[in-house]
């Protein structure tokens, strides 16, 4: 669910009557607590109600136990009584220290939810030195789920009078797309933050709760501190291609799974996977040529998908892929590019010690498709063969070669892309 959006820059509006004034949220009243019997037991602390179970079943033991002597015509000796309600003590006394020991845990639980539900406790950011009061609370919440269009036709027109400098959000796996659509139809310099950097972010401030209202609270102090870049969306066919492509990824996928799973269904299945297998081979075809008509479209682009593709070893598939998915391909430095699709090798050192490079994060489709076309251009392509080669003889690893490969791969692309030229065996140096 998209979370709150917090307004960093402009004041916070007063907060209206019946709500949080440190915050300005709106404060639910508390629910009222079951009365009668459930009540008198809901507040009977989790070790009490075992103690008094276990106390049950030792009377109840006892008094069958009488009974049982008084039905076959023997008296209880007193003894056997004695010895029994001894044994009984002894388990109770066992049983409230393993509930000391073992629920400990619980019973502290239990005695957070109970504070919880008196409304006693609450989760608070702390406070921390900032220049303008405003970003350290959140002014106002919107549920977009529940509000839906109007709650984000609210949230716009809140932020156009506020007019602030920037507005942060976090990815939450596509459902912030129509709040961050509106915000850029409305011209609003709205930036969509990674979630792991927010997350990092809130740790180093030693925030480590996690609510709709810490992490809107922990977003206006990223926007106040960080101050992200504020970068211009995707245009409608760039989103449409990626959406293509997009497609076309999962569709494969299923289609590798389904021929998979064909080699060990039984035959009572068989027919219907082989007849899946068929509609997803048509159906990639069709979107094979949906997005060929996409990337035809934009002159530009289509210039720019043929050239990479004079490469020996980059077809259509990875083509399509940076156009789609890498439109900064061509801006960047090779350094900044080979960071942003995560293939830049990382150190890993401290002091004398010197650790293992390694590549990490960036957007994975991007690297997934250069690393498969690495492993064709290692046969077809001399001086990346040559260079995959080299790496090997030299005791690198296949997978960390390949891997290098991509990225020498990922460099002459870019480069080619910079300088709008077609491939050559000695492509233009790169920047």
């Amino acid at each position: 669910m998209p979370r709150p959006v917090p307004l960093p820059i402009a004041p916070v509006p007063a907060p209206p009557s019946g709500s949080d004034a440190s915050t300005g949220a709106a404060v639910r009243p508390a629910p009222t607590p079951p009365r009668g019997v459930r009540g008198a037991l809901s507040r009977v602390p989790l070790a009490g109600k075992l103690i008094g179970a276990n106390a049950l079943v030792a009377v109840v033991a006892t008094a069958a136990m009488m009974a049982t002597s008084t039905r076959a015509g023997r008296p209880t000796e007193p003894g056997v009584v004695a010895l029994v309600v001894a044994a009984l003590g002894a388990a109770l006394v066992a049983g409230l220290v393993l509930v000391r020991v073992a629920l400990g845990p619980l019973h502290t639980l239990e005695t957070t939810a109970a504070r919880v539900w008196r409304g006693d406790l609450d989760a608070r950011v702390p406070e921390t030195p900032s220049a303008d009061p405003a970003v350290a609370r959140v002014g106002r919440t919107f549920n977009l789920v529940l509000d839906g269009l109007a709650g984000v036709r609210k949230l716009v027109a809140l932020c156009a009078e506020l007019a602030p400098e920037r507005i942060v959000t976090d990815a939450t796996g596509g459902l912030e797309r129509v709040l961050v659509d509106a915000l850029r139809k409305a011209d609003l310099p709205v930036v969509v933050a990674g979630p792991d950097r927010v997350r990092h972010f809130a740790r180093a401030l030693g925030v480590r709760a996690k609510t709709d209202r810490i992490d809107a609270a922990v977003l206006a102090q990223y926007a106040e501190r960080v101050r992200p870049e504020v970068r211009p969306g995707p245009t409608v066919e760039a989103r449409a291609l990626a959406a293509l492509v997009g497609r076309r990824r999962q569709l494969t996928a299923m289609l590798a799974a389904e021929k998979n799973r064909l080699t060990i269904v039984p035959a009572t299945v068989a027919a219907d996977v082989r007849l899946h297998v068929r509609w997803l081979a048509r159906r990639i075809v069709r979107l094979d040529a949906q997005i060929a008509t996409a990337i035809a479209a934009d002159a530009d682009r289509a210039a720019e998908a043929a050239r990479l593709q004079t490469v020996p070893g980059v077809g259509p598939a990875l083509a399509h892929t940076l156009a789609a998915e890498l439109p900064e391909l061509g801006h960047l430095g090779r350094r900044q590019v080979a960071a942003l699709v995560g293939l830049a090798p990382f150190p890993r050192d401290s002091g004398t010690l010197r650790g293992t490079r390694a590549i990490g994060g960036g957007r994975a489709v991007v690297r997934t498709a250069l690393y498969l076309a690495a492993m064709s251009s290692v046969r077809c392509n001399p001086p990346l063969r040559t260079y995959y080669r080299r790496l090997v003889d030299a005791g690198k690893p296949k997978k960390a070669a390949l891997t290098a490969t991509a990225h020498k791969l990922l460099t002459i692309l870019n480069t080619m892309a910079r300088a709008g030229t077609s491939w050559s065996a000695s492509p233009p140096a790169p920047a």
